[in-house]
């Protein structure tokens, strides 16, 4: 069955980008939208799932766009180009590769850490 990452933390009440990292971390293979899965698999799945409830800690590869950290953060594009430009004061297109740096600054600015 295929899965979809963003019902999947709506369920948890996470955001994308931790269940993507769980999805990462478990070796299921996905394209940060959805994924597909047995009961099995996705029961374990929504196991580690729960462990990350309340958890302010979010996964991040290097090389991030802005665009692939509104799609983790679950933010609107509009919303991190804001918040970029005014208070970061960084201009960057949704597909400039960010400085890891930098793009740990932008999700703090939303109340999450980089793992």
């Amino acid at each position: 069955m295929t899965v979809s990452i963003a019902d999947l933390a709506k369920e948890f009440e996470l955001k994308p980008g931790q269940v993507t990292g769980v999805l990462d971390e478990l070796g299921v293979e996905h394209d940060s939208a959805s994924f597909d899965s047995d009961g099995d698999t996705l029961a374990v799945i929504k196991e580690a799932l729960t462990e990350l409830i309340g958890s302010d800690h979010i996964a991040m590869l290097p090389g991030r766009t802005p665009r692939d950290i509104a799609a983790a953060l679950g933010v609107p594009q509009p919303e991190i180009q804001k918040t970029l430009m005014v208070k970061m004061r960084v201009m960057a297109t949704l597909t400039t590769v960010l400085k890891d740096d930098v793009a740990e600054k932008l999700v703090e600015q939303f109340g999450y850490k980089v793992n």
